[in-house]
């Protein structure tokens, strides 16, 4: 199936105003003499002509005038379900998004997708783009409902996107934009279709634009001007433009694309009415070539051209619907080291079933930048970015306000050197005209920009310690389930967006044998545990790490302390080492953040002096609440909101390491004595062995513990800098019964000024 994108007509293709054929509806218009056809004197003759002229229109592309043919219709007949159905269409792709639900909702009302199987799928869309999130939502689960039965069929998969995305987008529509886009100046954004904006070193600006001569009504005086080509303004405002042709005689120049070392060049041309890439640069010489399609047999799409790295090879990204992709449009890529070498499909998460488009790569973050109308979003295409994780790309991020909008966003752009950057958008504010809908814009921002993203909230680590705890939360046995290891190759963000892809599974299965009433509101209890607590912690963590980042980069010594919690499903000692999987699986997150940026800290070879020490404090499910099931074949062992509250791990302290000599730098081989089964009334020993570091004696100020059932051994008040000791003790817990954790803190000079043990066990 072939996509639509709103930067490939003037206002987008199928989607957006007035594509190849607008010339062609000011002609007929003219000629028919629309004045003459008014309600009184139109027969039913004269109505079906002009709505076959609305459907050839929206056939051909040309979205304008569809809505022009289709108000004449309903100036003449506006009570016919048809007539509704196809004026809605014309709206829908004039981007009048709330007026197109208006008229969607009429059919659907009476119809229920009966005669009108894309109506309920549209009416939903268009209130998700008018910003109607809850409406939206409600018309979303009526599809999926009406779908389940081909469950991997396309509106039911989607329709279960679409709804955890209202749920999303309502949710972010509320926080703070931190800036604003500004939109490029008039003289290179115009009423015309402005996009796919690319800043040179230089600080000039190459963009698309589709233009063509026109009179003071819009209308086209030379139809074989009408068409996209490249300009460029060199002005440092970029309020001028003038024509860009990077390889003279081509048609319809679309994109155009330099890599940050200029050592390649590349644009798109139509031929044919297709669009084909070509390359200069590297082995090729500075003459351009076409090097997609590759061979004249080859009708497949191809467009959006950008360089970027992967692996460590020179590649070029582009969008093609060529076969063995995802879904619709799919990201690719094509390795400019090894010439002849077929494209690459990355797959998914980054490619899904719908549209990913728009690639750009930048270096200096090692992030590929795309739009999509398929991942979370708050409406049409939304601008997202990911970067490589081993063998493939992570899940991608959603990056937004302000960059996104219930509108179309797309064509992400940056270049470092100049230090601004530009995106495509048919947003609130974009240069249209009277009585049309929503043109493409080109939007600017700076470097500078940036900067909110990371004091937005938390200005320091003092402040984050009032914040915490970070809490991440996990599905059933996961990550990598059925096995006794305590690490994992998997990142969190990895396992969070599995957890997410389960949503649906959560709420069937917690809605199972209840009222429709009752399953509804089940349903959005389970909705609002992602939302609160699952997105949240994602959230927060999203946060906290560029700003733990930051602390290393200016040379701080850093302790991570982070817990891991179970549910009581399986076996303790099992549980024990699945939270030490969930552990580390935040512990791959950040050696993968931003290219590896935490791994020099990490490591311990950071050349700034910066360190991060992670103490891993994995209890299982010894702090779980009794009340949760342990029983497998009972469902709410698993699927219960009680269940997924306890499959979690906190980031539950950080703590900088004072720069005097006074702080001894103290290393516990484990924070937690596990004793295991207990018999009621036994005695059992525990120790915590640990080392002092080189520089300051430890010293132990006091202790805390609850010494009914905690008798300590005697303790020395100071233990030798480069020395080993011991913590040891007896439980004395007596006939209490059940799973047990116990808490013992140490205050002296260590980093915060306390560390707390951890005594577990059960008691039989």
């Amino acid at each position: 199936m072939r996509a639509t994108l709103p930067s490939e007509s003037r206002k987008g293709r199928g989607q957006c105003t007035a594509g190849r054929h607008w010339w062609r509806t000011a002609v007929v218009l003219m000629v028919l003499g629309v004045a003459a056809f008014s309600a009184n004197t139109a027969n039913a003759q004269r109505v079906q002509d002009w709505l076959r002229l609305a459907e050839d229109a929206l056939e051909e592309n040309d979205p304008y005038g569809a809505l022009r043919y289709m108000e004449i219709v309903m100036e003449t007949d506006s009570n016919r379900a048809r007539h509704n159905y196809l004026y809605a269409e014309a709206l829908r792709h004039n981007n009048r998004y709330a007026k197109s639900a208006y008229y969607y909702n009429k059919i659907y009302r009476r119809d229920q997708d009966r005669f009108f199987p894309e109506g309920g799928f549209w009416l939903a869309t268009m209130h998700k783009q008018a910003g109607n999130y809850t409406e939206s939502k409600k018309i979303w689960r009526r599809v999926r409902d009406a779908n389940t039965h081909e469950p991997q069929g396309y509106k039911h998969r989607k329709a279960i996107q679409e709804m955890r995305s209202c749920d999303l987008a309502e949710v972010w529509s509320g926080g703070p934009d931190g800036f604003e886009l500004e939109p490029v100046p008039r003289g290179t954004n115009t009423e015309a279709s402005e996009f796919a904006g690319a800043v040179t070193p230089s600080g000039a600006l190459v963009y698309s634009a589709l233009r063509g001569e026109t009179d003071d009504k819009g209308r086209v005086k030379n139809p074989k001007s009408y068409n996209v080509r490249l300009y460029i303004s060199k002005s440092p405002k970029w309020d001028a433009s003038e024509p860009f042709a990077p390889m003279p005689g081509t048609e319809g120049d679309a994109n155009f694309a330099v890599s940050s070392d200029s050592t390649y060049t590349a644009f798109t041309a139509i031929e044919g009415g297709r669009p084909a890439i070509y390359l200069a640069g590297g082995s090729r010489g500075s003459g351009f070539l076409k090097v997609l399609p590759a061979d004249v047999s080859d009708s497949a799409y191809y467009s959006h051209p950008a360089f970027g790295e992967v692996d460590g090879r020179a590649v070029l990204f582009f969008t093609s619907d060529r076969e063995g992709g995802e879904g619709m449009l799919d990201i690719w890529y094509l390795d400019l080291e090894t010439p002849g070498k077929p494209p690459v499909n990355p797959g998914p998460p980054l490619n899904t079933p719908g549209n990913e488009v728009t690639p750009f790569f930048r270096k200096d973050k090692a992030q590929l930048y795309f739009a999509s109308d398929w991942h979370h979003g708050f409406g049409g295409y939304d601008i997202f970015n990911t970067e490589r994780n081993g063998e493939k790309y992570a899940v991608p991020k959603n990056m937004k306000k302000p960059w996104n909008t219930m509108g179309n966003d797309l064509y992400y752009n940056f270049n470092r050197a100049a230090g601004a950057g530009t995106i495509t958008s048919d947003r609130a504010g974009a240069v249209q005209r009277e009585n049309e809908g929503c043109c493409n814009d080109l939007w600017r921002f700076e470097e500078a920009d940036f900067e909110y993203e990371d004091t937005l909230y938390i200005s320091s680590l003092e402040v984050l310690n009032d914040y915490l705890p970070v809490t991440l939360y996990f599905h059933n046995d996961e990550p990598d389930p059925r096995n006794r290891r305590d690490t994992t190759a998997l990142t969190y963000f990895e396992t969070y967006y599995d957890y997410l892809d389960l949503l649906p599974e959560y709420q069937s299965q917690y809605r199972a044998g209840l009222d429709p009433e009752a399953g509804v509101e089940a349903e959005e209890a389970m909705d609002m545990f992602f939302l609160e607590k699952v997105d949240k912690g994602v959230n927060d963590l999203s946060f906290f790490a560029p700003l733990l980042l930051k602390e290393l980069e200016a040379g701080e010594e850093i302790q991570l302390t982070v817990r891991g919690f179970a549910s009581p499903l399986a076996e303790t000692d099992y549980n024990v080492k699945l939270t030490s999987r969930r552990i580390v699986s935040l512990e791959n997150y950040l050696r993968n953040f931003e290219g590896g940026a935490f791994l020099p800290y990490m490591e311990g070879r950071a050349e700034g002096g910066g360190m991060l020490e992670i103490v891993r404090v994995p209890f299982g499910e010894y702090t779980a609440e009794t009340l949760v099931s342990d029983n497998p074949n009972e469902s709410d062992a698993v699927w219960s909101i009680g269940a997924a509250l306890e499959r979690k791990i906190e980031i539950s302290s950080v703590q900088r390491a004072p720069a005097d000599s006074t702080t001894a730098a103290v290393t516990f081989a484990s924070e937690i004595a596990d004793l295991g089964a207990v018999r009621a009334g036994t005695e059992v020993p525990f120790s915590f062995v640990f080392e002092v570091g080189a520089g300051a004696d430890f010293t132990i100020d006091s202790i805390a513990c609850d010494r009914d059932v905690i008798r300590l051994d005697d303790i020395e008040p100071v233990y030798a800098a480069g020395s080993p000791g011991v913590i040891s003790g007896l439980w004395i817990g007596g006939d209490r019964g059940g799973k047990i954790r116990e808490s013992i803190v140490l205050f002296g000079n260590t980093a915060g000024g306390e560390r707390e043990l951890n005594v577990v066990l059960e008691v039989k």
